[in-house]
């Protein structure tokens, strides 16, 4: 009876601990900043930061302490992912922002853009209830998208990443 008990007992955390990495997965390789930029940028000016780009795969990495600041339509998921190259065309599209020379205080969201498994642009971001949508980076400091709505829901099309682990 004791090991039956025990038995059920390990299943049970099994089973939760599985389900829990499956919304919340291990991100293992965090990288600082890769923006491919090189002129100066002047205030009002448009970044583009994945124009020229070849995109293969988007992630969008939420930080636990952003959910209750994300939109309502998103799901509520620690990690987005797009691999149709429709999705990212479109989304490379509208990912464009302009540089205020202002700065946020901490993101801890971000973003990662892959070409062929090789990481080609990464930043964070912030994506809050009022409908906006902004990058925060050692080069561009603070930009916010002219775009965030439409950028927002193309995120609704994003696929909800559901493995125990990531590899960025």
């Amino acid at each position: 009876m004791k090991k039956k008990t025990i038995l059920f007992a390990v299943i049970v955390f099994g089973v939760l601990t599985s389900i829990y990495f499956l919304f919340c997965p291990i991100i293992i390789g965090k990288a600082d900043d890769l923006i491919p930029i090189s002129k100066e940028l002047e205030k009002g000016d448009i970044i583009k930061p994945l124009e020229g780009l070849n995109v293969t795969e988007i992630y969008i990495v939420f930080s636990s302490s952003d959910f209750s600041d994300l939109p309502e339509e998103l799901t509520k998921t620690k990690v987005l992912r797009a691999t149709k190259s429709e999705q990212i065309e479109k989304f490379k599209n509208l990912f464009e922002f302009t540089y205020s020379g202002g700065d946020l205080a901490t993101c801890e969201s971000f973003i990662c853009a892959y070409d062929n498994g090789n990481l080609v642009f990464k930043s964070y971001l912030a994506v809050t209830k009022n409908q906006r949508f902004g990058l925060q980076n050692s080069v561009y400091g603070w930009a916010v998208s002219d775009n965030s709505s439409e950028l927002i829901k193309l995120l609704k099309e994003f696929k909800p990443y559901r493995y125990p682990f990531l590899f960025l």
